[in-house]
């Protein structure tokens, strides 16, 4: 009968879905979640009104946060937070003349706990704020500064509160749908991500694939030069998959700012050195062969190409400071 036969087809359905729930769950939860971080087809006046109403209600945290920083740094006898408006010419230019003018790739900001990466990667994006219209995601851990939106379109999500299912749903879409990450981020399209730091494989390939599809990227590491900055990228990965890495970063990446603080013997305050690196076909070919050993030496000679080390860098802005 026609009842017996829809009965027969609804148990064979159910069965079908009781199985396949356990392989399909993970994926629908991963799209689901990475779909809801890039704006789900949003507007841009939905987007615009959902990060003010964001950035309002993270203020009055960001200023209690603001307030204690400063009460450490006054105790520490430097204001650090003037980095931000203090940044010497020479970085500015590679800024201005380079960076801002980047579609795609990788760009990463190196050095130790408290040597200012936050503060770098700020002003970075505040220049592209100043002076592009394009749209930026941060993805951060914590948020530290709130941007005010100018030229550009930014969101800003905090992992742990934002964002907490963020590193598993892209995790299980890498897994199970390579074109995941690709479907997404065509909701909202943004031009820049910002990824707080580069801790693992996972984040490191979650980098490596947002690089490699069309998105300026930018992270930061826990390194003191360039060279240490590659090979602990390289370290994160199994060994079956390190000419792989190799690879990637000779294709993708971009620039390198190895950072760190120096207090100004005539002015008493905290300035930043960084070391630079361009990653120009001659430093990608040492990449990929795995010469990293003398990559040093391209950044001696590279002035030309947007290189410098960190010696010839303090030693251009004491000339600045004179």
């Amino acid at each position: 009968s026609i009842g017996g036969t829809l009965a027969t087809a609804a148990t064979t359905l159910g069965t079908a879905i009781s199985t396949a729930m356990p392989y399909l769950a993970p994926l629908i939860i991963g799209f689901i979640g990475i779909k809801k971080l890039f704006g789900g087809g949003k507007s841009k006046e939905q987007l615009q009104a959902e990060a003010d109403a964001y950035n309002e209600a993270q203020m009055r945290q960001l200023e209690a946060m603001k307030d204690a920083r400063n009460d450490l740094h006054n105790k520490l006898g430097y204001a650090f937070d003037g980095l931000i408006t203090e940044l010497q010419k020479e970085i500015n230019k590679v800024i201005d003349e380079k960076i801002l003018a980047l579609k795609d790739g990788l760009v990463l900001i190196s050095g130790i706990t408290g040597s200012g990466k936050s503060t770098t990667l700020a002003n970075i994006i505040e220049k592209f704020n100043e002076n592009n219209k394009i749209k930026i995601l941060t993805i951060e851990d914590p948020i530290e500064y709130i941007f005010e939106n100018k030229k550009a379109l930014i969101i800003q999500r905090e992992l742990g509160t934002d964002v907490e299912s963020f590193e598993k749903a892209l995790k299980s879409s890498l897994r199970q749908d390579p074109d995941a990450i690709e479907k997404c981020l065509k909701d909202w399209k943004p031009d820049v991500i910002v990824l707080g730091e580069i801790r693992d494989e996972e984040s490191l390939f979650s980098a490596l694939k947002l690089a490699e599809t069309g998105h300026l990227v930018f992270s930061t590491l826990h390194t003191m030069n360039a060279v240490e900055s590659i090979n602990r990228l390289i370290s994160m990965t199994k060994s079956d998959k390190k000419d792989f890495v190799r690879e990637q970063l000779a294709s993708v990446l971009r620039f390198i700012f190895s950072q760190e603080l120096y207090r100004d013997k005539k002015t008493k305050k905290v300035k930043v050195i960084f070391e630079i690196l361009n990653n120009t076909k001659a430093v990608a070919n040492l990449i990929a062969n795995n010469k990293l050993n003398q990559i040093p030496s391209l950044i001696e000679s590279g002035i030309g190409n947007y290189m410098i080390t960190k010696e010839k860098y303090f030693k251009k802005i004491e000339i600045e400071s004179d």
